[in-house]
């Protein structure tokens, strides 16, 4: 059987790991350092981390997901003053809907390629520390040099 700390705290190096390749995706500029998408993929890794235990899915993708299918308030109001009021703002409101719209696409953009990047570059890292083995119980896991790699 598969030890709960032992999984939490494959969970968490996991984690710590994607948290790193952010960190270099960021330094090596190709996610904007202070953008609302770097800022978000990070704190979506401390989300993951304090749920680490859950056996719900990965805590961090869902945290993105949330974040990326919620809706926008300011377009729907502008949407809403566009399809009402359409004789006050000829123009205007479809253009700086259309200006909202391209910024969240281009943030969705910057966090799914991070994520997926990350994401990728992390089970390689954990399937390298721990083999190719699908039991964890057989496999030979040293915290040490897993610390050290990273």
């Amino acid at each position: 059987a598969i030890v709960p700390e032992l999984l939490a705290y494959v969970r968490a190096i996991y984690l710590e790991i994607v948290r790193v390749k952010y960190w270099q995706n960021i330094e090596g500029g190709k996610l904007p350092r202070l953008s609302y998408s770097a800022q978000f993929l990070l704190y979506s890794i401390d989300v993951g981390l304090d749920k680490v235990n859950d056996d719900r899915g990965a805590p961090d993708w869902i945290c993105l997901m949330t974040e990326l299918t919620s809706t926008r308030p300011i377009i729907s109001g502008l949407l809403f003053v566009e399809e009402n009021l359409p004789f006050c703002f000829p123009n205007t409101v479809s253009g700086i809907v259309g200006k909202l719209e391209s910024r969240w696409e281009k943030r969705a953009v910057y966090m799914l390629t991070s994520f997926i990047e990350a994401h990728s570059h992390a089970q390689k890292k954990i399937h390298a520390f721990i083999g190719n083995d699908s039991s964890l119980e057989e496999t030979d896991i040293k915290p040490e040099k897993m610390a050290m790699e990273i």
